[in-house]
């Protein structure tokens, strides 16, 4: 159970928040929707807009025997909405009827893309004779190792079997 407690990161009150607004199940909207409302506080529901300032981040302690969602952490401290709901007013948040809809959207930035295709290139390359500052090979062709797909897993060597392919577009640009 230490491997699951320091590895509960995305247990964070925002992303399960967010999980609940995204949920199927309306119980769990509803919930989600009166968390939120709870951290806003009182006020005019048209103007007010969540806190979207820089927040501290700490992984939270968990409930191990927590039978749903709702109860996997404590909501008494170091609470805040999801980034997504902070630039909707209150009466906007109220989404209790329908699931919220997220984008899907690629979770790495630039660099993280162009370090990884490197280092595949250089992993297939013969004797490792790749230089580290030459350009990474954005063809697939030109590289002895296909560019990196995010399939969700952690690799530490070139996957042996293409990844399904990306719902959106993943570029990586030469700096």
């Amino acid at each position: 159970m230490p491997t699951v407690k320091r590895s509960i990161w995305y247990a964070h009150s925002e992303a399960i928040l967010q999980t609940m607004l995204c949920s199927e199940d309306q119980k769990e909207r509803i919930w989600g929707v009166e968390k939120i409302l709870a951290i806003r506080g009182d006020g005019d529901p048209d103007p007010q807009l969540g806190d979207s300032s820089v927040r501290t981040r700490r992984t939270p302690d968990i409930n191990c025997d927590a039978s749903c969602i709702g109860d996997l952490i404590s909501w008494s401290e170091d609470v805040s909405e999801p980034p997504l709901t902070c630039s909707l007013s209150t009466s906007g948040v109220k989404l209790v009827n329908t699931p919220m809809e997220v984008l899907n959207w690629p979770c790495h930035t630039q660099s993280i893309e162009r370090v990884l295709n490197g280092t595949y290139s250089t992993l297939g390359s013969p004797r490792g004779n790749h230089s580290p500052r030459s350009p990474t090979p954005l063809d697939p062709a030109a590289s002895p190792v296909p560019l990196l797909q995010s399939c969700g897993e952690k690799r530490h060597d070139p996957p042996d079997k293409p990844c399904p392919p990306l719902k959106g577009p993943v570029r990586v640009r030469q700096a």
